[in-house]
């Protein structure tokens, strides 16, 4: 059976989750995984995260034991597909031109990513910091100063 929650109940509600973890944009990287990540390994990844779960939420010593032999286990196969996947790429590519362009693309620096000039450098790094501190300067100008950083009254000593 549900009870019926009244709108300012939820609303409240609301508010405190907003207050304690405000919304906020997150950007996340698509990072490819490696080329010799194939399903075997994705299942073994999956089989080592279903023994960490327990292990987490009980902490027994049985359960520790489950999730070392799997995360073993797992760490194991990498290894061996990681071994194959570039012992083959060697044969195949056993031109030393052909290899070194595959190792180069592997490593990002084949020649389509080194010929483009980066625009980030020392001086504009500093730049942006100053300019940002400036920027917070000014926009707190006009506020109160906090009273934890007055001396003597923050909790870990002088700020």
């Amino acid at each position: 059976m549900r009870l019926p929650v009244s709108p300012s109940i939820l609303c409240s509600a609301a508010c405190i989750a907003d207050d304690l973890a405000p919304e906020h944009v997150v950007k996340s990287r698509v990072r490819p995984s490696s080329r010799w990540f194939d399903a075997d390994c994705r299942q073994a990844r999956r089989r080592c995260r279903r023994f960490e779960r327990p292990y987490h939420q009980r902490r027994t010593p049985d359960n520790r034991q489950a999730w070392i032999a799997a995360t073993k286990s797992k760490l194991d196969l990498f290894q061996s597909k990681r071994d194959a996947y570039w012992l083959e790429r060697v044969k195949v590519d056993g031109q030393t031109n052909r290899l070194w362009r595959t190792l180069s693309d592997v490593l990002g620096r084949s020649k389509s990513l080194c010929d483009r000039a980066t625009l980030l450098d020392a001086a504009g790094f500093a730049e942006y910091f100053v300019k940002k501190v400036g920027d917070i300067r000014d926009s707190t100008a006009s506020l109160p100063v906090p009273g934890c950083l007055m001396d003597g009254d923050h909790p870990h000593g002088r700020v």
